[in-house]
């Protein structure tokens, strides 16, 4: 039975050997905290950190104003001309308002939101 993974004729290495307890093992290094004005390699990335978690944040809400906008026209528009005896119907004739309403401010936001954003990151 000759196998290729047959290493019964391969050196072996010999094992290190194990720790007799004489030597202590060497303690963790302790870290310093920095103080807040002290000058640091990322202390630049610090300062600026509230700006780029608000532009982070105004980047993802970019999308679901957008995304209300649209849903809430395309919604608005499928009421009025839904059948009469509809039971969607049924909310009132102010619901295709107030949806109207909640686009308009949704595109509003997210067009302001687009052009901040444009603003900041040049």
């Amino acid at each position: 039975m000759n196998s290729d993974h047959d290493n019964s004729n391969a050196p072996r290495r010999p094992r290190p050997p194990a720790p007799s307890g004489a030597e202590p093992p060497s303690p963790p290094r302790a870290v310093r905290p920095q103080s807040p004005n002290s000058p640091v390699a990322g202390a630049h990335s610090r300062t600026n950190q509230p700006r780029r978690s608000s532009v982070k944040l105004q980047r993802t809400i970019i999308p679901i104003l957008l995304t209300m906008c649209v849903m809430s026209l395309v919604l608005a528009v499928g009421w009025i001309t839904l059948d009469i005896d509809s039971p969607f119907r049924e909310f009132g004739p102010s619901t295709p308002l107030i949806l109207l309403a909640v686009g308009a401010v949704s595109g509003v936001l997210a067009a302001l939101n687009i052009v901040s954003v444009g603003k900041r990151m040049r």
